[in-house]
């Protein structure tokens, strides 16, 4: 969203990492999370903020816990589905932070959680709620399907005409990889899976070739579990 009007305040509490991105080249991180297992909602943190690991290393974070808190990482799905909310509380909400957000730019984080083979489909439902927005009289912000580079050069901006980026500083430690460590055990069960499902594959197709009718026999079976593996593929946590 970018927002006509606003400012920010916001409370800052320390936290951080060992900043091994930095070396990678990134500047920005983006974390929308799903409070499952995870203790990022109990931050105390402005929406945007460097990040200063024990190394020295700086990253610059868009963490929103307000939105992630109401919306996980499908906040710009829930705006499309609720625009109303668009005037009721985003923009009442980075209003009331001040001056430490003079960004004109609000980002609402994901259209996608768990994805389907129809997920495609929803593409056009985003799309038509953001031209309705658009034909509306009097928008108090403009809605854009922009990419996360895009919102961060807009923060890169506004940081280059007058410093705000509070910078923070501590350990996520492991928290980064949100989803391995609340989900492990899983992870764990899924590899075993696969470890299995390639076996059986394997005997299978041994088994067809050899004439046996378990091959064919198991077809539908082996086909709905390709199936499922292909959706597991597509989680990050995976």
């Amino acid at each position: 969203m970018d927002r006509r009007g606003g400012a920010h305040r916001a409370a800052v509490a320390p936290l951080g990492d060992r900043l091994d991105l930095v070396g990678c080249g990134i500047r920005w991180v983006a974390v929308a999370f799903l409070g499952y297992d995870s203790t990022f909602g109990g931050l105390e943190c402005p929406p945007l903020f460097v990040l200063e690991g024990p190394d020295g290393g700086r990253v610059r974070v868009a963490m929103d816990r307000w939105a992630s808190g109401r919306s996980s990482y499908t906040q710009g799905a829930a705006v499309l589905s609720k625009p109303e909310a668009i005037e009721q509380e985003w923009l009442p909400r980075f209003a009331s932070l001040g001056a430490e957000y003079p960004l004109r730019a609000v980002l609402a984080s994901g259209t996608h959680g768990d994805i389907s083979p129809g997920s495609g489909g929803q593409a056009r439902g985003f799309a038509g709620a953001i031209a309705r927005w658009k034909a509306r009289p009097g928008a108090p912000a403009r809605l854009v399907n922009a990419t996360l580079p895009q919102f961060c050069r807009a923060a890169d901006e506004a940081e280059a005409r007058a410093p705000f980026l509070k910078a923070l500083r501590g350990c996520f430690s492991h928290s980064w990889d949100l989803w391995p460590v609340s989900l492990a055990r899983h992870a764990a069960a899924m590899r075993e899976g696969e470890r299995r499902f390639l076996a059986a594959e394997a005997l299978l197709a041994a088994a067809a070739l050899a004439g046996a009718p378990a091959g064919e026999a198991a077809r539908a079976r082996r086909e709905r579990a390709e199936w499922c593996w292909a959706m597991l593929a597509d989680h990050a946590w995976t």
